[in-house]
């Protein structure tokens, strides 16, 4: 059975991280979760700690800063490599932001099935935002989300 590594990024709210950790808890068990506390994070980093006191959690002690609109690969990456030196035990990486949940079991299944995955949103200046597919409301009711 796959063992998913989690990455997090955080810059604030770290009230809300808890949930999230018993959320990936809850319907992923058996994950490891890594977090990236931003180098500009507006909380400190007993804060985050008294948050995030689980078993299968670890903080990355190194910050980077973290831009909006700009990515946060470098800080994922910070993530994949401290968990590697942590000997974290982990099959696949899920780059996970602060604004998602899982709504429901499957997740280990469904991410065995896969060598690796992206989402990749193209962007043309000319487009708007709602051209985009996270933003298209027709999206919302094909037959795999409505599952």
């Amino acid at each position: 059975m796959e063992r998913i590594l989690f990455s997090l990024t955080l810059d604030d709210r770290p009230d809300l991280l808890r949930a999230q950790i018993e959320n990936l808890n809850h319907f992923c068990p058996d994950s490891a979760i890594c977090i990236h506390m931003a180098a500009d994070a507006n909380f400190t980093r007993e804060e985050l700690s008294s948050y995030a006191d689980f078993d299968n959690v670890v903080i990355n002690p190194a910050s980077y800063d973290v831009i909006n609109q700009k990515g946060c690969l470098h800080a994922h990456i910070g993530n994949f490599r401290y968990a590697i030196e942590r000997d974290v035990k982990f099959d696949k990486i899920l780059l996970y932001s602060p604004e998602e949940i899982l709504v429901k079991p499957g997740m280990r299944n469904y991410v065995a099935g896969h060598a690796l995955g992206t989402q990749i949103e193209l962007y043309d200046a000319v487009e708007t935002f709602e051209t985009w597919s996270i933003f298209r409301k027709e999206v919302l009711s094909l037959p795999k989300l409505e599952s």
